[in-house]
């Protein structure tokens, strides 16, 4: 049935386009200009979503700060990265261990003050 509704051009999916340069600074521009605790919380949320790739929040309820380790790499740079992998949707045997690093931001754009 798959195969028929490919060839007859009616299984296409749509994917929503990505997310453009200048908007992502807007974005990153509004969750560093605040010291709200609301907008931390979003910017913390953009921040995993962005660089753990969580695929349609998925799993996203069961994440804790124990799945998260941060290191220095040799040059002396800070990282948060995830330690624990769980199954998704298109991972149920998967036995590759999670990728993804969250580099620190040196300077007044990490969405700190001080």
């Amino acid at each position: 049935m798959t195969m028929e509704l490919k060839r007859q051009g009616q299984a296409n999916i749509d994917h929503h386009p990505p997310i453009s340069d200048a908007d992502l600074i807007k974005m990153y521009n509004y969750l560093s200009s605040s010291d709200s605790a609301q907008v931390l919380q979003h910017k913390v949320f953009v921040d995993i979503m962005m660089h753990f790739g969580r695929r349609g929040r998925e799993n996203l309820r069961t994440l804790r700060r124990t799945d998260f380790s941060v290191s220095t790499n040799g040059e002396g740079c800070m990282f948060v990265e995830k330690i624990r992998d769980e199954q998704t949707k298109n991972h149920q045997d998967d036995s590759c261990k999670a990728e993804g690093r969250m580099y620190e931001i040196k300077a007044a754009a990490c969405g700190t003050k001080g």
